[in-house]
């Protein structure tokens, strides 16, 4: 007979393994993460890549909202910033749902983000989204001589069922 353990995990963390991965066992995904095998597990995700793009003219703000428009999970979200604007662009991202605001990134509330010649990756966010949510990324541009374009993007794992909030 075979050695065996039990692992505890969370009635949310399992539902969550179920929606993601359906067409595993439980025991069979454990064991892909266990072997370090977390980039095969993702890559047999199906994800909804929602971008934004914009350029903002010299000492403006604007912003950019899309409707999420599938079942899932932000997974990422990742800001790209171009040479030039020397930090004078800053951004932020923000999901609308039921009435409600979360700030995605920066992490912290009511902060943004300015780089130079740098891609922000965020941590891997796991916030559940439903197709009705919106995305606002938001920048200002503190440049009063040039506009400067700084795109985002959020990455969505979809999956079937209910969200959990």
């Amino acid at each position: 007979m075979a050695d065996t353990t039990t692992i505890q995990v969370s009635r949310e963390t399992a539902e969550s393994m179920r929606r993601l991965f359906p067409h595993l066992t439980y025991e069979e995904i454990l064991r892909k993460l266990a072997a370090g095998q977390a980039l095969d597990l993702m890559s047999q995700l199906d994800s909804h890549t929602i971008p934004f793009r914009k350029t903002i003219n010299p000492a403006t703000w604007d912003e950019e909202k899309r409707r999420v428009g599938v079942l899932g999970s932000i997974n990422a979200a990742y800001i790209h910033f171009p040479a030039g604007p020397t930090g004078l662009v800053e951004v932020r991202i923000v999901l609308e749902t039921e009435g409600s605001e979360r700030q995605i990134v920066p992490s912290v509330d009511r902060t943004y983000i300015a780089l130079e010649d740098d891609t922000y990756q965020s941590a891997v966010l796991a916030i559940p989204v439903s197709p009705s949510d919106i995305l606002r990324t938001e920048w200002y541009n503190y440049d009063g001589l040039n506009a400067h374009t700084v795109p985002a993007e959020v990455v969505i794992m979809k999956f079937a069922g209910r969200v959990q909030r």
